[in-house]
């Protein structure tokens, strides 16, 4: 018996040599989840798992050039990583709606790295509101959400963009509730209690669990699961050994 074909997903993002954040860490995790991943590249980086030496960001015509070689893919879901700014966030949107118009979309805030090398450039003219509304879910963490939202109270800052799209709210910077992520939309906000074990930091580990979502999201998952699904996975991902960077195969 044939097994069933796998889902495409399709990770937007920036190449980071360790394989521990964007594209490589992304068709990892798709992989891992049985779907099949392929990249658009947005920047290409020089960095190690703790540090980020430079950003090579790409030509808006050069995204454009890799979508289309790939728009008769049937994409189930996308998930977008770094941008330069609200503009190349734009541009990326307008693609995605018109080459894979029914994928579903989720967008990772990199703001900053964890060696506060800046990623993406908030100061625009674009209607950031309007834009959000374009993406089917976010994953922010605590500071991300501050920064994009503009509020400096969790409740608040989910409240202030789940008026515009869906969150799925990392808790791994929340110090008073360490581990402990939100869904938020406008029906309101969901607790997800973390499992116990023994978890340490990873470099790239936003990225693992937006395309955690995706993936689940791609293979049909009822939103609840696949939020727990996804968070599960991140999980073995942090417990999977003691370094910065993660293995996808326990």
């Amino acid at each position: 018996m044939m097994k069933p074909a796998r889902p495409h997903v399709l990770t937007i993002g920036g190449f980071d040599p360790t394989g521990g954040a964007g594209v490589l860490a992304d068709i990892k995790t798709a992989e891992r989840l049985r779907c099949y991943g392929m990249s658009v590249l947005t920047a290409n980086t020089v960095q190690r798992e703790d540090k980020v030496l430079s950003v090579n960001w790409l030509s808006h015509a050069y995204i454009k050039e890799q979508c289309d070689a790939l728009k008769q893919v049937d994409f189930k879901a996308i998930k977008i990583g770094i941008v330069q700014n609200v503009e190349m966030l734009s541009a990326i949107l307008e693609m995605t709606a018109e080459y894979w118009p029914k994928a579903t979309t989720i967008w990772d805030p990199v703001v900053k790295a964890s060696d506060d090398t800046t990623f993406f450039d908030f100061d625009s003219n674009v209607d950031f509101k309007n834009i959000l509304s374009k993406v089917d879910m976010i994953t922010p963490n605590s500071h991300e959400l501050s920064y994009l939202s503009n509020k400096k109270n969790t409740e608040e800052g989910l409240s202030e963009l789940s008026k515009s799209t869906q969150i799925y709210l990392t808790g791994g910077h929340n110090e008073e509730r360490i581990g402990v992520d939100y869904f938020a939309d406008k029906k309101g906000t969901k607790k997800l209690n973390p499992k116990a074990g023994t978890y340490s930091e990873k470099h790239g580990s936003g990225c693992v669990l937006s395309t955690a979502l995706a993936c689940n999201i791609a293979l049909d998952f009822p939103m609840h699961l696949a939020l727990l699904k996804s968070k599960r996975y991140i999980e073995k991902v942090l417990g999977s050994n003691k370094t910065l960077l993660a293995y996808h195969y326990q």
